[in-house]
Order: C-alpha cells, then sequence, then structure tokens
C-alpha cells in the first residue's frame, strides 16, 4: 500500500521527491504537462495553488433569473479555475481512487491559505480516506524526511482551515458584492473592486488625506539654554510652550533673575537588545529601507529562497523561535560560527511560541553566489548573529 502526497505546488513535490529519494528510488510518471512521482511507498502529486475557487457569482444564480444584490449562496461551491486546473484536478482525483493508496498526506504550505488549497481538493472529490498533514516549516531535506516519520491527523488543524475558509466567503462576499454595487452606482462597467482589504487601506489613505488638507500650522515658542560647569556642556529646555514671543520673554526674563543649583545626578548603563527575527512584514520593510525594493519585488525574491530551500516558511507573522526549534537554531549557529570566525552563544527567551518561524537555513556553504542570496542572506545572517 502507498500513501499519496499531495503538495501545494509544483516546487514543492520536488523538493519532497528529491527527500524521498535519499531513501527509495522514485520515479516521474506521465507526460510533460501532466506527470507525477511515485515510489514503493508514496505518490506525489500537486496543486497549482489553487486549483480549484469559489466561482463568480453568475455560477449561483439560476439560468432565467436576474441577480439582485447582496449575493448570498446558501452553499459556496468550488470550480477548477482554468482548462490546466481542471486537467490537474482529475489526475489527483484518479490518483486518490487508485485502490493501492490507503491514505492521503496533505502538503500544503504551512498556513491557513496552504491548508484549504488541498483541503478544497479533497472535499470536491468527496475523499474517505484518511487524511494526514506533512507540516513543513521548511523545505531542507531533512526537514521533510523528519515530518513524513512525524504525521500527524489532518483534523488537528481544523481550526486553521475554518480561519481560511471564514476568510475566502468574507473575501467573497465583500469583493464581488461591493465591487458590483458601487459600478452600478457610478455607471461603469469595470475598474470598481473593492474587497476586506482595500476598504480599510483606502480609508486610512483618505482619513490621513483629509488631515494633511484640513491641517493648520500653529507657530509656538520654547526656551533652551546651554551653560557649562567644570568643564560638562548641560543643555536645558523648558517644556512650556508659548503661544506668542512676548509670552516666552517675559518667562525668559523670570528665569534669568534666578539662581539655580544642580538637584541630582542620575547616570545610567543603557543595555541596547538585538533586533527581533525577521517576520514577512519586518524582512521586507528592511529590504524597502536599506535596498530600495519595494513589496511586489521582494515578495517574488522571498518566495524563491524559500523554494530554493534557503530559508525556512517566509509567511511567517512570529518573529520568535519555538521551543521543539532549538536543535535548529544550534545547527544554525553552529555553521556561522564555523563560516564567519565566530563565538556565538545562546540565550533563552520566554518568548518562545508554537508557530512557523523565519530563519537562514543550515546551507553547506552560507557564502552563496546565487544572486538573491547575495541581496538577502547576508542581511538575514546579520540579524541571526544578533540574536
Amino acid at each position: 500500500m502507498k500513501k499519496l502526497i499531495i503538495c501545494e505546488k509544483p516546487s514543492l513535490a520536488k523538493n519532497v521527491r528529491d527527500a524521498i529519494a535519499h531513501r527509495e528510488n522514485v520515479q516521474r510518471v506521465g507526460n510533460k504537462d501532466l506527470y507525477y512521482y511515485e515510489s514503493s511507498s508514496y505518490v506525489i502529486t500537486f496543486c497549482f495553488g489553487h486549483l480549484l475557487t469559489l466561482g463568480e457569482p453568475e455560477k449561483y444564480i439560476p439560468e432565467g433569473e436576474t441577480a439582485v444584490l447582496p449575493i448570498i449562496p446558501a452553499n459556496f461551491r468550488l470550480f477548477p479555475n482554468d482548462k490546466d486546473c481542471a486537467r490537474q484536478y482529475s489526475l489527483i482525483k484518479k490518483l486518490m481512487d487508485m485502490p493501492e493508496i490507503d491514505g492521503i498526506i496533505h502538503c500544503g504550505d504551512a498556513d491557513r491559505e496552504g491548508e484549504i488549497i488541498v483541503r478544497n481538493v479533497l472535499r470536491v472529490a468527496s475523499n474517505t480516506k484518511p487524511v494526514y498533514r506533512l507540516w513543513l516549516p521548511e523545505q531542507t531535506e531533512s526537514t521533510i524526511l523528519k515530518a513524513l516519520s512525524s504525521l500527524e491527523n489532518d483534523s488537528k488543524y481544523d481550526d486553521l482551515a475554518n480561519a481560511g475558509y471564514a476568510r475566502t466567503f468574507v473575501d467573497w462576499l465583500f469583493g464581488y458584492n461591493l465591487s458590483r454595487y458601487l459600478m452600478q452606482k457610478a455607471n461603469v462597467r469595470k475598474g470598481w473592486g473593492v474587497g476586506r482589504v482595500i476598504i480599510p487601506i483606502v480609508d486610512t489613505v483618505y482619513q490621513r488625506e483629509l488631515e494633511i488638507r484640513n491641517f493648520v500650522s500653529t507657530p509656538y515658542f520654547q526656551l533652551h539654554g546651554e551653560t557649562e560647569k567644570d568643564g560638562i556642556k548641560v543643555t536645558v529646555t523648558d517644556k512650556e510652550k508659548y503661544d506668542t514671543q512676548e509670552q516666552a520673554q517675559m518667562r525668559l526674563t523670570e528665569l534669568s533673575s534666578g539662581v539655580y543649583r544642580v538637584g541630582s545626578i542620575d547616570t545610567k548603563k543603557a543595555v541596547v537588545t538585538p533586533p527581533k527575527m525577521f517576520s514577512l512584514d519586518t524582512l521586507q520593510g528592511k529590504l524597502s529601507k536599506d535596498l530600495g525594493m519595494t513589496l511586489d519585488k521582494s515578495m517574488p525574491l522571498i518566495q524563491s529562497l524559500y523554494d530554493k530551500k534557503y530559508i525556512t516558511y517566509p509567511r511567517a507573522n512570529t518573529e520568535y523561535f519555538a521551543e521543539e526549534e532549538k536543535a535548529d537554531v544550534f545547527a544554525v549557529a553552529d555553521k556561522m560560527n564555523a563560516v564567519y570566525s565566530l563565538d556565538l552563544e545562546h540565550k533563552d527567551s520566554k518568548k518562545t511560541l508554537t508557530a512557523a518561524r523565519w530563519i537562514v537555513t543550515p546551507l553547506s556553504d552560507l557564502r552563496l553566489t546565487f544572486r538573491p542570496v547575495k541581496a538577502v542572506c547576508p542581511m538575514m545572517n546579520r540579524r541571526s548573529i544578533t540574536r
């Protein structure tokens, strides 16, 4: 008997194939455009991201009836994105139904979106075979093989899937209904895309624009002075703000007529803590600030590093490591010690989270020449070193 591994995309399937090939022979079956991998224990296939989507509103309107907004389907249905997706779905369905397949291994990305991409296929195919989850925070061969030996029931991730479905349904309801409503009101045929995400973004930009337009500059006056005592320069500032120069001058005259002494001097040693590890948002922000890289350019670059096994799962929203990932952190530290002649030490933090995290994975040589690695990995290495 064999397990069918359904990966989210072809590149992930290839990495899973390469990992399994260390244990058993893996053959490619099929032609150039429609194929899968097979070994003595596994059959490996893949989606193209979202093979199946909820479809246009017209698919939910009975023939001969007129659509009335809002369109709220009683039950959402899934449809292939295009002809290529339909062909790939048919292949996956055929593989699922093979008698020698006694279980399904769900290998979507380690997030809400990845969870529902594969579940959608299983749902439409009316799968009745047991489903296990191959949870991969990174795509290194050692991680894949380790995860294959410790599979969990996919039902463990039901809450994650429910969150993914809720977001998908809300996006559909907001996007299609509000877009059509606004286009109808504006008497235009296209170009008025509205959705769950863009509404608050546009409103934030609009509110900020109103603040800028309505801002009235109000001048004020403050008192600053410099003095020196025993070779120590001291800058003093009156925190009070005065509406007129006359008010400030009166206060200056009042202060200048007195005699002052230093009551106490506090000396503190400041400890500058290192920055946290990168999440997707903080890395993209760093790339934008340091390299002038826009978000639409940095995301494909970051994704390519993940696909090539240089970094862990990129869509992480945490900046801490989970407790069970200590060994991985030590491996990275050892690699950096060797490559950069460092002496890194490890300190625990109470803020350890069970979530996808993000580090530069331990490679055979961190000084690589692949261009994206040269642009991003040194930045990530420096951040790892400071931690």
